[in-house]
């Protein structure tokens, strides 16, 4: 992995952002500190993400070998509202995965990886869910602030079904 190209896609019912190898500006997420990371969102009061429905997950592959190496790390509420972020223990978590995939890129072993954020909305019962929009921004290095990857888009076509498939939030 090197670089990171951030880019929206939809997997299921569930909207990811990938960070793909790309652009020199971008932080890399083998070598971002796991305690500056946050995953901001901006959801119109029709929809909610409930505890457990934001994931980081990151990966590697080998392609020499096939092995595969994933952690999933279940982002939790931070104090600011919106903001989601790596408990401490999965913090540790991560470092550990990053450095694996260091040594390994450090040995000159070809490594193919992403990373990538999932969310799982649902429906509050407050407002209109037609229509609704939605924003995504990440943080991995603090001097580079936020960017965004998701502007402003409305929540059917991320989903790319209806958006009263919802499930209703507890």
């Amino acid at each position: 992995m090197s670089k990171t190209d951030i880019r929206a896609a939809l997997l299921g019912t569930a909207l990811v952002v990938l960070c793909l190898p790309a652009l020199a500006t971008e932080p890399d997420p083998t070598t971002a500190d796991p305690a500056a990371f946050v995953a901001r969102l901006s959801l119109p009061d029709s929809v909610a993400v409930p505890d457990g429905g934001v994931v980081a997950t990151m990966s590697a592959t080998l392609p020499d070998t096939g092995q595969r190496f994933v952690e999933r790390y279940v982002l939790r509420r931070a104090a600011e509202q919106g903001h989601y972020v790596f408990s401490d223990p999965d913090r540790i978590r991560l470092r550990r995965q990053q450095e694996l995939i260091r040594d390994y890129m450090d040995a000159g072993i070809d490594v193919d990886g992403s990373f990538s954020v999932t969310l799982e909305p649902c429906a509050t019962g407050q407002g209109r869910l037609r229509g609704a929009r939605v924003s995504i921004d990440l943080l991995a290095d603090a001097d580079a602030g936020f960017i965004t990857v998701v502007d402003q888009m409305r929540l059917r076509r991320l989903l790319g079904r209806s958006i009263s498939t919802l499930e209703p939030c507890n």
